[in-house]
């Protein structure tokens, strides 16, 4: 019985081997010769048909020259150059076994092959456009009719993202001249109308294959806009007296009013953000009424809570520094997401400032507040985009 099932099993794998075998020989051909290009493996499609006569593969640099889109915006920039006479003389169809007609139109299909690997996470995706239409990455069928003489403009599009925060102004990002912004392929497919069908073919006997590495023709600084100023980063709010009294019949009396004031300088960020954390009790997070940690709690039987003056919400408390950060890079949290407020209600331009009030609270309706002095201590942290 043993020797029986062993047999099973071996007669299995060499049923498998022989599929696997068979796969493989019906995959090679369809591939040729492969090149590192900017640490990217390419492969050359191979036509099957008449691969001696059709046009030698290319592998080329070209340089693609900067242009931001007006005077004031520095967080993007398009790289562009025109490849037209790439596709001159007998690129992709060979006039001897063409009509002009098919000599002059054909289709090339594109793939985009990003390079920039160590700024991708500051950057939105990342468009390649020919003539103006977008090659999104390394997908198939991302094809543009081309004729013969025209222009072949290539854009490259690069731009800051709007979600990343920063606490301090980080150090400009370069775009040095000379580096590689992307590799491009070119291939030249059969087509039959400006309609992709089933019947069209990649591997056309006249197919050309181009690689192009884009590098930056002249060298391009993102600056980030200046972070603010804070008027008095450390502040001692003396709050006013209250009575035993009027805590106990009135359960939360305001004590007082601390305002944030942020100094900006011309051509400064945007937006602030500001996150508060409990400096006595980080795991804090306000107990929904703005709730502050006090050693003096137990003995007055009363806490101090805090609410923004403009809403007048209780504020909601974070953990220092527990947005995902990258270097000086921080997440912006999602718009639901607690204890994360916007600071500023118009873009800022010189002065910012936001107010909040400061009341005494009493712990619980069953317990009468006691006399005493109580004390807290709140810090805060603000971002910018």
């Amino acid at each position: 019985m043993p020797v029986l099932l062993k047999g099973e099993m071996m007669k299995e794998n060499m049923i498998y081997g022989f599929m696997l075998i068979i796969l493989l020989f019906m995959i090679k051909p369809l591939y040729g010769t492969t090149y590192t290009v900017e640490g990217k493996t390419i492969t050359v499609p191979l036509s099957g048909v008449d691969e001696v006569n059709k046009p030698e593969s290319q592998n080329i640099v070209r340089y693609l020259n900067p242009q931001t889109l007006s005077l004031t915006n520095y967080n993007e920039v398009i790289y562009q150059a025109d490849l037209g006479e790439l596709i001159s003389n007998s690129y992709c169809r060979n006039l001897d076994r063409l009509g002009n007609n098919q000599y002059n139109k054909f289709w090339i299909e594109f793939k985009y092959y990003d390079t920039l690997m160590d700024k991708n996470e500051f950057f939105e995706k990342k468009v390649l456009t020919v003539n103006n239409k977008p090659i999104i990455g390394e997908g198939s069928y991302q094809l543009a009719q081309l004729e013969r003489g025209n222009s072949l403009q290539l854009k490259l599009s690069f731009k800051l993202r709007n979600n990343w925060l920063y606490s301090n102004t980080p150090e400009p990002i370069k775009i040095k001249q000379g580096d590689a912004l992307a590799v491009i392929t070119m291939l030249c497919v059969n087509r039959s109308s400006n309609v992709y069908q089933g019947g069209d073919e990649q591997n056309s006997r006249y197919n050309a294959f181009t690689i192009v590495t884009a590098k930056a023709a002249q060298p391009f600084t993102f600056n980030f806009a200046r972070t603010c100023s804070i008027a008095d980063n450390n502040q001692t709010i003396k709050l006013k007296d209250v009575t035993v009294k009027e805590l106990n019949e009135k359960k939360e009396v305001q004590g007082g009013r601390f305002d944030i004031k942020l100094n900006c300088p011309t051509q400064s960020v945007k937006n602030a953000y500001i996150i508060f954390t409990d400096a006595i009790d980080s795991t804090n997070t306000g107990r929904d009424i703005g709730m502050l940690s006090s050693p003096e709690t137990m003995t007055t039987k009363t806490v101090l809570t805090v609410k923004d003056a403009v809403t007048n919400q209780p504020l909601v408390y974070r953990k220092k520094n527990t947005l995902p950060s990258n270097g000086n890079f921080f997440d912006k949290p999602k718009p639901d997401e607690k204890g994360f407020y916007q600071f500023n209600q118009e873009p800022l331009n010189g002065n910012a400032t936001h107010s909040y009030n400061v009341y005494y609270h009493r712990v619980s309706d069953k317990v009468s507040v006691q006399p005493g002095k109580i004390s807290a201590k709140l810090t805060y942290n603000i971002y910018y985009n």
